[in-house]
């Protein structure tokens, strides 16, 4: 029996080892020790020992042989599972103690299940990993390769990172970290990733990736290039950063940021605050009393019916704001509304009020006076414009208007029919 002993070292090598030897590190932290062991063929082992300080753990190992076989490490308390170089079978990590499973190189499929805490390597190659069931927080990195990586049962915290390729990501039930790229950034690939339950935190980085945030009130990040985002239900943030995103906010009161570059956003039924921020955005509020700001560019904001549910003339306070509307160069879409240029109403002949509420009583002057059903008038309120939408021309019987819009600091009279986009009448 001898002992090895190796000092501080960038790359060291021992042979001829029997039974009983052992390898001594000194002055090195456990963080900076790989060890390598080459076994000959047929060659094996019964135990192995990791000792750091005081502390020991031994391991029996079930098996030591080719590149096509799977190492599982079994100790008092937890799983230590390796694959190999090649295309690995299956590897399974069921320990309610913390336990370890590593792929490396090659196509592996890795499950992992019960109540510990895991760490999960996938290697370079295209994995399958999962996780099954189980309160343990868990650590999953899928490496290089487009990865599959199915966590749709797990019930605990995880930080997953798909890594370089096109990844498919699901997450678990609890408040999960994604990223589409690995943990040390780099290249990435066109990720799929879905929250699932939970308030999640998702990554999209580069790529033109399809981000999903499931239930829960969760942080959605986009990348460089063209992403697809949807909050779903939920309370949601979201930003697109660079590229030509499309982000749907889903159900909740979401903030929305489209970022650099020409986005479409809608916010979905929910109060929402949109933002388009850079480039030439479409925008729409969705169902609800939305908040929109465009930002730099030219940029439509886009109304239908029913995005404001109908509203009676009694100090109403429920309309959507767009923050910045451009006369010079935004447009305000009616395409979705039953309302024709004969019908588009702006009063600008010095008739201005203090109150929407008083305005709302001059509506109903100004839309029976020969207008038709589907009529929009444009009455100033103070320093801002609204606009007052009836699809039915029943105003006076029903006393409600279905929909209003506030546009902030606008004066009626520099608003034209070039500000609108109206529908297309056979």
């Amino acid at each position: 029996m001898a002992n090895v002993i190796f000092e501080e070292g960038t790359q060291l090598q021992a042979s001829g080892f029997v039974a009983g030897d052992t390898l001594l590190f000194k002055t090195a932290a456990p963080s900076d020790v790989g060890v390598t062991y080459n076994a000959p063929s047929g060659f094996n082992v019964a135990t192995v020992t990791l000792t750091i300080g005081d502390q020991s753990l031994t391991f029996a190992a079930d098996a030591l042989g080719d590149a096509d076989t799977n190492i599982t490490f079994f100790a008092e308390d937890g799983q230590l599972v390796f694959g190999t170089a090649g295309n690995d079978g299956a590897l399974a990590v069921t320990s309610d103690a913390d336990s370890a499973a590593y792929g490396f190189d090659g196509i592996d499929t890795i499950s992992v299940s019960g109540d510990g805490n895991h760490l999960v390597y996938g290697g370079a190659g295209a994995d399958a990993i999962t996780v099954t069931g189980g309160e343990g927080n868990h650590n999953i990195f899928g490496d290089a390769g487009d990865d599959a990586i199915d966590a749709g049962d797990a019930e605990g915290h995880l930080n997953i990172f798909g890594g370089a390729g096109s990844d498919s990501i699901l997450g678990g039930s609890g408040n999960d970290h994604i990223y589409g790229q690995s943990a040390a950034g780099g290249t990435d690939g066109d990720d799929v990733i879905d929250g699932g339950a939970g308030n999640d935190y998702i990554q999209g980085n580069a790529g033109e990736d399809q981000l999903n945030g499931g239930e829960g009130r969760d942080r959605i990040n986009g990348g460089a290039d063209d992403d697809t985002i949807s909050g779903d239900a939920g309370n949601d943030t979201v930003n697109g950063n660079k590229g030509d995103d499309v982000i749907d906010g889903g159900l909740g009161d979401d903030s929305l940021r489209g970022g650099a570059g020409n986005d479409e956003i809608s916010g979905g039924a929910g109060n929402d605050a949109i933002l388009g921020d850079l480039g030439d955005d479409t925008i729409t509020g969705g169902d609800g009393t939305d908040l929109l700001t465009g930002g730099e560019g030219a940029d439509v904001f886009v109304f239908a019916a029913g995005d404001v549910d109908s509203v009676t003339i009694s100090g109403t306070k429920y309309y959507e704001t767009i923050t910045d509307f451009s006369t010079d160069e935004d447009i305000i879409s009616l395409t979705g509304l039953t309302v024709t240029e004969d019908n588009l109403i702006f009063q600008n002949s010095g008739v201005a009020f203090t109150t929407v509420t008083a305005a709302l009583d001059y509506v109903e002057g100004v839309l029976v006076a020969g207008t038709a059903a589907g009529s929009v008038a444009a009455i100033q309120v103070g320093a801002d414009t609204y606009l007052f939408y009836d699809s039915d021309g029943e105003y006076t019987t029903d006393q409600t208007i279905d929909s209003i819009i506030k546009l902030t600091g606008v004066t009626a009279s520099d608003l034209t029919e070039d500000n609108f986009t109206l529908p297309v009448v056979a």
